[in-house]
């Protein structure tokens, strides 16, 4: 477990808030695509389109949950593309649902 002040430092990594970024950005856009049909859609949709255009306060928002969860704390920065996109997928579904 990482120590409080690792998971400040984390937090504001620049490496770090930039692959949140990218994975964010491939969210909205999947959320921007998606059927529909996809559970709380329209929620989802209202969440991506009110965020696209400016994604800083909401990187913020995901590199704070991130830099607190034990399953990034172990890899940091370093942590894997995949890994950091499946995390920020599962702190979207809840920022967009409320």
């Amino acid at each position: 477990m990482a120590t409080l002040s690792a998971i400040r430092e984390l937090r504001y990594n620049n490496d770090f808030r930039n692959k949140i970024e990218g994975a964010l950005l491939k969210q909205i856009v999947t959320i921007l695509q998606e059927n529909s049909g996809v559970a709380n859609h329209a929620a989802r949709l209202t969440w991506a389109k009110a965020n696209m255009a400016n994604t800083d306060p909401v990187i913020l928002q995901v590199a704070a949950l991130l830099a607190a969860a034990p399953s990034i704390q172990d890899t940091g920065a370093n942590t894997t593309d995949a890994a950091l996109d499946n995390a920020v997928g599962q702190v979207v579904n809840v920022l967009a649902v409320g």
